[in-house]
């Protein structure tokens, strides 16, 4: 990340798909920077999930698709960070599953 143009109070905003190419570990790690150093801040995103994907029983991030994307459940990731899940709605665009997430970090 380029702390040089992070600054608190930076709202951060992913849509249609960026976070699914980052590993588990790298995508705590920025949360976490985030959370720690750019607090108050928020994250809101709008990323493809597996149809087969369970948020409610799975925390581990796994590929799925053609382009062995990474499906993460972004919530629990968000909250291990120490943000709280302000907004969170799946819906679908053509065959692909959705999930949109707003997290706030005061």
């Amino acid at each position: 990340m380029d702390s040089e143009n992070a600054t608190p109070g930076t709202i951060f905003l992913t849509v249609g798909g960026v976070f699914e190419y980052f590993p588990q570990k790298s995508l705590e790690t920025l949360f976490t920077y985030i959370a720690n150093q750019l607090k108050p801040a928020a994250i809101a995103m709008i990323e493809p999930l597996a149809d087969d994907y369970d948020l409610m029983s799975e925390v581990a991030s796994r590929t799925y698709g053609n382009e062995n994307s990474l499906g993460h459940n972004y919530p629990t990731l968000l909250r291990r960070a120490g943000f709280v899940i302000c907004y969170q709605q799946e819906h679908r665009l053509n065959d692909t599953r959705f999930l949109s997430v707003v997290g706030k970090h005061m």
